[in-house]
């Protein structure tokens, strides 16, 4: 849980007309931020199974929070002997300089963006497959 990511949340549903799904999404968002790293990717399943909303509903909320600029979405893809496969999406909290020490994004200025998977998210997929290698 973060601190500046609620605050970012609070920040944006007090600043902007967001409707109140797009409102508990963002809280759920913030919620899921890591002060430490930066990083927040929650899946759209987990989005939906915590804010207690239809999928499809937690997408439309991530787009409108989008539209009002306050988070930015990186789409994640890794290839496969089969192909492409899907990661989470990786969200980037945008806002206000006191977030980010005038940055105006909820991140160290100093940690890069990793958009290959880590090993931890090689062995969270070979869970999920139930396939061992």
């Amino acid at each position: 849980m973060s601190f500046r990511g609620i605050q970012w949340a609070f920040d944006t549903i007090q600043h902007h007309k967001l409707g109140q799904a797009a409102a508990l999404v963002a809280c759920y968002l913030g919620h899921a931020h890591n002060q430490e790293t930066g990083r927040c990717d929650p899946s759209m399943n987990r989005i939906a199974e915590k804010t207690n909303l239809s999928r499809r509903t937690v997408i439309r909320a991530i787009s409108q929070i989008e539209k009002v600029g306050r988070l930015s979405t990186m789409k994640r893809t890794y290839r496969t002997g089969r192909g492409k496969r899907n990661m989470n999406n990786r969200y980037k909290l945008l806002g206000s300089g006191y977030l980010a020490h005038g940055r105006g994004a909820i991140c160290h200025s100093n940690m890069k963006e990793n958009t290959a998977p880590s090993a931890f998210d090689d062995l969270a997929l070979l869970i999920d497959d139930g396939s061992e290698e």
